[in-house]
């Protein structure tokens, strides 16, 4: 334990803060995935509305049954609309991850690559090997 080295303090008081000249550099590879990002997040919120609306559906069955309604047809449709909901909150959350996940590990990748691409134009002297596998 003595051994571990603590982590660098990013500013004089000890917090941690983000670059925003390294926030610019990771929204320029993430920039051209934009579409993707959105797309999932829109995704999300349509699994989050599609988890909401069961209870909405669920305090109608309440309400009918306290009315005295005792048609099993109504009770029936309302079940599978709450199966209907359920599976679509699936639907979209998966939709959602997926995007994200495909976009996300593509801008890993672009980083990846223009780190290379970075140092393989150095001179051969700059690189060392503990460097290159600190910035990998």
């Amino acid at each position: 334990m003595e051994n571990q080295k603590k982590p660098p303090e990013n500013t004089a008081s000890g917090k941690n803060t983000v670059n925003p000249n390294a926030m610019k550099w990771l929204m320029k590879f993430a920039g051209g995935r934009k579409g993707q990002f959105g797309l999932s997040v829109f995704c999300a919120l349509i699994g989050v509305a599609a988890s909401l609306i069961p209870y909405f559906i669920i305090a109608d069955i309440v309400k009918n049954l306290i009315d005295g309604n005792k048609a099993a047809d109504f009770y029936w449709n309302k079940c599978l609309l709450i199966g209907l909901f359920w599976i679509l909150r699936y639907v979209f959350h998966s939709i959602s991850t997926t995007l994200s996940h495909h976009a996300t590990f593509n801008v890993l990748a672009d980083i990846r690559k223009a780190l290379l691409a970075k140092i393989a134009s150095l001179p051969l002297g700059t690189v060392s090997a503990g460097t290159v596998f600190r910035i990998l």
